[in-house]
């Protein structure tokens, strides 16, 4: 309910694939010189509903990708720059980080970003002040980094070199090989969400007829699950892999895998729902009912009548001859006056949602009180349809 080597490199990318020419700045790609293609098997865009696409605002370089859930920032590979924009891709600046410069991808651990410019340094940099926090040393060069925030751990690696987890102290938790598949890693994200149980760090490679290729290991062995999308398969992007992060600020209700292909666009797919929707109160589809029962009667906890007098012609009937869904309703007609009395909420925000057959010819109406209390109620709106599907209201007096 979320985008740059030496001539030499270069040319080795276009021997590689030659559906990467499309007018994409490979001068400033910054390109794994050791990049295969490989034939990836299983893979599969059933997780990745497209959820948005944007085109990088500078260029020239742009690589690494993070998000702290207000801006998305991009790093400069090939320079000091950090770019900074909008969640909807507006581009707002650049600005540097003394001390920090050539950093590929990053992480972010919900105050500081961390980033390394493949080599063993990590840096730990706080972007809206614009400042350089502190530095530590890795077991491994950093290019491709996540951070996981259930361990206090990072995983990074460089290109193809083994996948190694550490902790502040440069300490190494484990490590595992990249393959069979996975290799040429630029970005990784750490997944707690899409598992109900288990947890995943996800790589964003240098592979694949257009060197784009998502890939999910499990953790902590490091397994590579047996799934993978071409994320030029579903986005516009021409560019090789970049940086990679996760969140959950673009698509309300879901989590995003978002990244960077180089120099060319920023993208979002549906990873998962995040679960924190909203909570239903109260839901009912009638299915659990018998056909003939009085709705009041049979669920008096949370449904009564005007005159308070469930199982009476004011009740609604359990019917089978209209369904929107399944095979029951509750019919309303000429004297039926079904109450679902509504505790005194006075925070936060609700939704009513319901579905209203009305049959060709008839009139359709229903009303939501301030305050219920029989015939001494206290309207709060009402709204009709007429006999040729028209809907009108008033709230207060005014027409809604």
């Amino acid at each position: 309910m979320k985008i740059f080597t030496k001539i030499c490199l270069v040319i080795g990318v276009l021997f590689l694939s030659s559906t990467l020419v499309m007018g994409q700045d490979y001068v400033n790609n910054d390109a794994d010189p050791n990049a295969t293609i490989k034939v990836i098997t299983g893979s599969s865009d059933a997780l990745f509903d497209f959820q948005f696409e944007f085109p990088v605002g500078v260029g020239g370089g742009e690589a690494g990708i993070e998000c702290d859930g207000i801006n998305i920032y991009s790093t400069k590979w090939n320079g000091g720059d950090f770019y900074k924009y909008q969640l909807d891709g507006t581009y707002l600046e650049s600005f540097t980080v003394a001390g920090a410069s050539n950093i590929r991808d990053l992480a972010y651990d919900g105050t500081y970003f961390y980033g390394g410019s493949a080599s063993t340094t990590v840096y730990e940099m706080d972007f809206p002040n614009k400042v350089l926090i502190s530095s530590f040393s890795a077991p491994t060069d950093v290019r491709a980094i996540g951070y996981n925030e259930d361990d206090d751990w990072f995983y990074a690696n460089n290109w193809g070199s083994a996948i190694t987890c550490f902790d502040r102290s440069g300490g190494i938790i484990s490590s595992w090989g990249v393959g069979p598949t996975g290799d040429s890693y630029y970005g990784f994200a750490y997944d707690n969400y899409s598992g109900s149980e288990t947890a995943y760090l996800w790589g964003y490679a240098q592979i694949g007829a257009n060197l784009n290729e998502l890939v999910q290991m499990e953790l902590p062995s490091g397994t590579e699950t047996g799934v993978y999308l071409d994320v030029s398969s579903v986005t516009s992007c021409t560019g090789m892999a970049g940086g990679l992060f996760i969140d959950n600020c673009f698509v309300t209700d879901f989590w995003t895998i978002a990244g960077l292909c180089q120099n060319d666009y920023f993208w979002g797919l549906e990873l998962c729902p995040d679960g924190s929707g909203p909570t239903v109160i109260y839901e009912d589809d009638f299915e659990s009912y018998n056909v003939g029962d009085y709705l009041a009667e049979t669920n008096p906890t949370w449904w009564t009548t005007w005159s308070n007098a469930p199982g009476t012609p004011e009740d609604a009937l359990i019917t089978d001859a209209q369904a929107q869904s399944g095979s029951k309703s509750v019919m309303i007609d000429a004297g039926t006056d079904c109450v679902f009395p509504i505790p005194n909420y006075t925070n936060n925000v609700y939704h009513i949602t319901f579905s209203m057959y009305v049959p060709s010819g008839y009139f359709g109406y229903f009303n939501i009180l301030q305050e219920f209390a029989g015939a001494g109620s206290l309207w709060g709106m009402q709204v009709y349809f007429d006999a040729g599907g028209v809907g009108n209201g008033d709230a207060g007096g005014a027409d809604l």
